[in-house]
């Protein structure tokens, strides 16, 4: 059984060898030092409203859930309200989302 699912892994992944292995742990090792709310900050300025609304989620549930990243977080949503004034309908999700997650408290100290 173990044989199989080890082939059925070789054929997907390929043989293993060091020199692939290690410059793939280097590669994450970069990757890794940028926390993912960073990444998905990103999209904030995207322009399928599908994309923003999903992005904005998953920045109000890491802010939730890590209290640790949740002040810069939050800094980085009042900034995107601060620079773009003119996407109502942007802001109000953002400022709903906010309130949904509890977060309206230290959101609205940056704000101001």
């Amino acid at each position: 059984m173990l044989n199989k699912i080890s082939s059925f892994w070789k054929a997907i992944v390929g043989p293993s060898n060091k020199k692939n292995s290690s410059s793939v742990s280097s590669v994450g090792g970069v990757l890794g030092c940028t926390p993912t709310y960073q990444l998905i900050a990103r999209d904030l300025d995207a322009q399928k409203r599908e994309v923003f609304e999903a992005t904005v989620y998953y920045l109000c549930m890491i802010a939730g859930l890590k209290p640790d990243y949740r002040a810069e977080i939050l800094e980085i949503l009042a900034d995107y309200v601060k620079t773009h004034p003119n996407l109502t309908d942007r802001i109000s999700y953002i400022e709903q989302l906010v309130i949904h997650n509890n977060l309206s408290s230290s959101y609205t100290q940056l704000k101001i």
